[in-house]
């Protein structure tokens, strides 16, 4: 009795281990879907440093590269008395699959900018590892977040997110 007690127990962990190992991994690269930008502090002041954080609501999967690439563009007196719109432009390199943190630029305000808002747009450009997922679309917003983020397009090899947001400036 003894015997066929532990056959049983033997057989069910022996099944138990074939079910698990027959268990699909998930072999498709797919890039992040979005919730929004955080901006950080509100408001923003001149000479002040502000960080914009893109934050995912889901992080990719298998990307072996990503290129950040963030516009600034702002307006600064000119000679004439005029404003004069500036653009900065940032790029970022990452390992998406050893860091798959936000995107986050921090970039100084001038102190001498003027009332006009700050409009800062992103773009990120994922390289996949594997057989890519196709999108068309996966834009997200939700309370709390500043500006749009949109999965715009994503092709068997590489997938494109791009967004913008508009940061008011607090001028005395």
């Amino acid at each position: 009795m003894k015997r066929k007690h532990i056959f049983s127990l033997l057989s069910f962990g022996f099944l138990l281990m074939i079910m698990s190992s027959c268990e699909k991994t998930d072999t498709t690269s797919y890039m992040p879907t979005w919730k929004g930008f955080e901006v950080s502090p509100k408001p923003a002041v001149p000479g002040d440093s502000l960080t914009v954080v893109a934050v995912q609501s889901e992080i990719g999967h298998l990307i072996y590269s990503a290129i950040y690439e963030w516009t600034v563009t702002y307006c600064l007196p000119n000679i004439y008395g005029a404003d004069s719109a500036v653009t900065k432009s940032f790029k970022q390199n990452v390992v998406y699959d050893y860091d798959p943190s936000d995107p986050r630029l921090r970039f100084l305000v001038p102190a001498n900018v003027t009332a006009t808002p700050i409009n800062v747009r992103f773009s990120g450009t994922y390289n996949y590892s594997a057989q890519g997922a196709y999108a068309t679309d996966g834009s997200t917003i939700q309370d709390g977040f500043d500006g749009m983020l949109h999965r715009s397009q994503s092709s068997a090899l590489s997938g494109l997110s791009t967004g913008s947001v508009t940061i008011n400036v607090k001028t005395e």
